[in-house]
């Protein structure tokens, strides 16, 4: 199976020459191989088959993040290791799984929208494994990734997240992120419900319920080499 089936090129402008291709595959393959990170009882690594599996044996979060799930979930195997193979494989992407301790896979980590040019992250994807949150690990890791980061010459690291998410806004904050800008995006997940429920009440004015389909306030965030 081609790379290229596996849909790893889908993502990359039909302009962008071959050798530029090279040139990104490279820088990647110098920042990936500086891999693992050691710091005090972590250990952060570029994900792994065998992680996915782990991953997905997580217990689902507790009301109201239990809608933060992998986008893998409830794939069969052969499709996990298409999966796998492909986020190995992209050239805009870097993902990373953390353990801690003796425990295997207690963060995940995904580098997205990578422009090697400008040396920036254009979103990230953080998780972390549900006994381990609001503990202070997630913002432990997140730092660390950061100096990780910055070390090797790149220059932002940016990421959205939702108005509503006010666990992972102070973790994002403790560990040096700035808010930038919102935005609004569809939750299809609430169309139809009665956001006046009383466990819909942490939606705060973070919701416009004025369209069929809600949305919600998001929030762009980043930090800067040097900040």
């Amino acid at each position: 199976m081609t790379l290229k089936r596996l849909g790893v090129l889908k993502h990359m402008s039909p302009g962008v020459s071959r050798k530029t291709r090279r040139a990104m595959s490279h820088e990647k393959t110098l920042l990936v191989d500086s891999l693992p990170i050691y710091k005090e009882e972590l250990l952060i690594r570029q994900l792994e088959r065998l992680d996915m599996d782990l991953l997905l044996k997580w217990p689902v979060y507790p009301w109201p993040h239990d809608i933060f799930r992998f986008s893998f979930s409830g794939y069969a195997a052969d499709k996990l290791d298409c999966v796998y193979e492909a986020r190995i494989h992209e050239t805009d992407r870097i993902t990373l799984v953390v353990d801690m301790n003796k425990e295997s896979a207690i963060g995940y980590i995904a580098l997205l929208q990578v422009d090697w040019v400008k040396r920036i992250s254009g979103n990230m994807s953080f998780r972390i494994h549900p006994e381990f949150c609001d503990q202070g690990v997630g913002s432990h890791i997140i730092s660390v990734v950061r100096d990780w980061w910055f070390g090797h010459g790149m220059n932002v690291l940016r990421l959205d997240v939702a108005a509503t998410n006010q666990r992972a806004i102070r973790c994002y904050l403790n560990a040096g992120f700035q808010k930038t800008g919102e935005f609004w995006r569809e939750a299809s997940d609430l169309a139809g419900k009665d956001l006046n429920e009383q466990k819909y009440h942490f939606l705060g004015n973070h919701v416009d319920c004025n369209e069929e389909i809600p949305k919600i306030r998001f929030y762009w965030m980043e930090m800067k080499t040097g900040q």
